[in-house]
C-alpha cells in the first residue's frame, strides 16, 4: 500500500473521473447513500440548503432569459455563501453518477 506522511493514498493511472471515483471507493471500502449525495454546498460545504421561492432565485441568479426560470420546479440557496441550487442537468449527471 502507498502511503504518505504515513497515511494511506492511492496513485491513479488514469483521468478518468469516474474510474478514479470507483477506484477511491473500493481502495477505502467507502459505502455511498444516495440519499446524502448533494446535500451540502458544493462550494462552502455548508451543509443547509434552504428551499427559496422564483423571485427571489431571479435575483440572485440574474439569467439573461426569463423563460429559464418557468424550466425549474425547485430552487435551494445555501445559508452560508447564497450559492444557488436546482435540480438541472448538471444535477441529474452528479446523482447518475454517484449511484
Amino acid at each position: 500500500m502507498l502511503q504518505f506522511l504515513g497515511l494511506p493514498c492511492i496513485w491513479f493511472k488514469t483521468t478518468d473521473n469516474d474510474t478514479q471515483y470507483r477506484a477511491i471507493k473500493q481502495f477505502f471500502g467507502l459505502e455511498v447513500d444516495a440519499d446524502s449525495i448533494l446535500t451540502r454546498c458544493v462550494k462552502c460545504n455548508e451543509a443547509q440548503l434552504e428551499l427559496i421561492d422564483k423571485q427571489l432565485a431571479k435575483e440572485l441568479l440574474r439569467w439573461d432569459r426569463e423563460e429559464d426560470y418557468d424550466k425549474i420546479k425547485e430552487f435551494w440557496k445555501c445559508a452560508k455563501c447564497f450559492q444557488v441550487y436546482w435540480e438541472g442537468n448538471t444535477y441529474k449527471k452528479a446523482k447518475a453518477r454517484f449511484k
